[in-house]
């Protein structure tokens, strides 16, 4: 169960999260691994040291779990997903305390029949739950999703996709995008909020649905990457160090720069910029 959810969790925060995707390497070890837990579990009937060695694993799957929904969840701009982020933070820790509970009790009951079939029940339901998400997230996915290098003027040009709800806000953020305030350091959507002057769920639903960004990182990095390239065309930036040119739009290392360039641009700043002297 606890591998399940990971799985559930890693996919619902990010859409490229797919075993197709994985390194041949990488898929012959999972299916490697899932085999041994069939092995282990149904003809050893959990028998030996690896029953609590799996138990330890379980605990870190946990614990990584609680860590992934945490970490970015105030950057995550559609509010369905927040919400599903909590449930399974609420999810994990109950099963995670449920776990704890019976293995401190060393109760008769968890060797029984009735238990184990029950643990069985809650287990196959849930993964099943789990995978008919999975697969019509999946699909909605396939629908919509038409993946391209994007250019950087196509980015910054981006225009809402549907008839705005919020004009006066739209314009207030516009201005903003003009005025390129958007490379403020630590900026977040609840400090935009407040310069805006603009209740955060409303800012949240208008990056989100009027402009079609899931997450406020990714409509930043749409405005700073352009930026970051209008930079390194200038001749009189042909000395500067792509740490600065990062430091200068907001990012606060070049880890992330990087990482933000590469995913909008396909390739490197540092590809990108000999390319363009």
């Amino acid at each position: 169960m606890p591998y399940v959810l990971w799985f559930y969790a890693c996919s619902l925060l990010d859409d490229d999260f797919h075993p197709k995707n994985w390194h041949i390497a990488i898929q012959t070890s999972l299916i490697a691994a899932i085999l041994w837990l069939l092995y282990f579990f149904i003809y050893l009937q959990g028998n030996g040291a690896f029953h609590q060695i799996n138990h330890a694993i379980e605990a870190v799957v946990l614990v990584h779990i609680i860590y992934l929904v945490l970490k970015d969840i105030n950057d995550d701009l559609i509010d369905k997903r927040r919400k599903i982020r909590m449930f399974i933070v609420l999810l994990t820790t109950f099963y995670g305390s449920i776990l704890v509970l019976f293995e401190l009790t060393k109760s008769d009951f968890v060797h029984t029949s009735i238990f184990s079939l029950a643990n069985s029940a809650l287990i196959f339901i849930g993964t099943n739950i789990f995978y008919l998400v999975l697969l019509k997230q999946y699909k909605s996915q396939q629908d919509i999703q038409n993946t391209h290098i994007v250019e950087p003027e196509e980015i910054k040009n981006n225009q809402p996709k549907t008839i705005n709800l919020f004009q006066a806000e739209l314009d207030k953020l516009n201005l903003f995008i003009e005025e390129e305030k958007f490379t403020e350091t630590n900026l977040t959507i609840k400090k935009l909020a407040i310069i805006l002057v603009i209740p955060e769920h409303q800012l949240r639903e208008l990056i989100n649905q009027e402009l079609g960004f899931k997450n406020f990182s990714s409509f930043l990095n749409s405005h700073r990457i352009p930026a970051a390239c209008a930079q390194f065309k200038d001749l009189n930036n042909i000395r500067k160090p792509i740490l600065s040119i990062a430091l200068d739009l907001g990012y606060g290392s070049i880890g992330p720069f990087n990482r933000a360039f590469k995913d909008i641009m396909g390739m490197t700043p540092t590809e990108y910029k000999k390319q363009c002297n």
